[in-house]
Formats: structure tokens, sequence, C-alpha cells
């Protein structure tokens, strides 16, 4: 694992959205206390955090499950903290993942500035 260069800018996660988020039924991420930028140093624009991936009960032409995707942004020097919003996520790989032996699927959000990205602070 290598570690990736990420934007230096963090908030603290509010206690109700920990509460929030943490306690979704259907939620597979677990939410941190401190949310770090997941874009690389130097991007334009707002400063973004998946927050929580949550799995609905309905589903697509296919019949599996719609994830919802929750994203927490921010910009610098706001007066708000960080407001949380649903976004699409970003359709593209990263490349191939030898330990999934398959393409790596991106964690950012649409049309999201920047390389595609493999989430988190570490990259396989």
């Amino acid at each position: 694992m290598s570690e990736r260069n990420l934007c230096p800018s963090f908030v603290s996660t509010r206690p109700e959205d920990l509460q929030r988020f943490r306690e979704m039924p259907m939620g597979t991420n677990e939410v941190p206390a401190v949310m770090g930028c997941e874009y690389e140093p130097g991007h334009s624009g707002t400063h973004i955090y998946g927050v929580q991936e949550e799995m609905s009960a309905s589903t697509d032409q296919e019949g599996e499950l719609v994830a919802v995707y929750w994203w927490a942004g921010w910009g610098d020097g706001s007066a708000t903290p960080y407001t949380i919003s649903v976004m699409d996520p970003c359709p593209e790989s990263y490349g191939y993942v030898p330990a999934l032996g398959e393409e790596g699927m991106c964690c950012l959000p649409l049309d999201h500035p920047g390389p595609h990205s493999p989430g988190g602070a570490a990259s396989e």
C-alpha cells in the first residue's frame, strides 16, 4: 500500500451528523470525527469528503440495490463548517488492482477535479 498525497483541509464532524450517519441501518462506511478532503492538494473549488454510502430499499433495472452517496463539502474560510448533500459517484476506474483482480472504481463524486481515486488515504 502506498500513501496518497491529499489536500490538507479538514473539518470536524458535528455530533448530530456522527450519530445520524453512524446509525443509518444500511450505511456502509465508518464515519470519522474529522473529515479530510479527498482531493489532491491545490485543487480548485469545494473540499469534499464521502461521508456515507447507504444502500436504499429500491432496486435498479437489474434488480440490484441502489446506493445513495452522502458527501460533505466545505470551502476555505466558510462561515458554515460544511454542508451535506447527495451526489452521484464517478463511474470511472482508477486502474487495475491486483489484490481485487479487477479494475478499481473511483471513489470521488461525478465530475470531480483531478485524477480518479481509490478513496481514503491509501491505494493498492
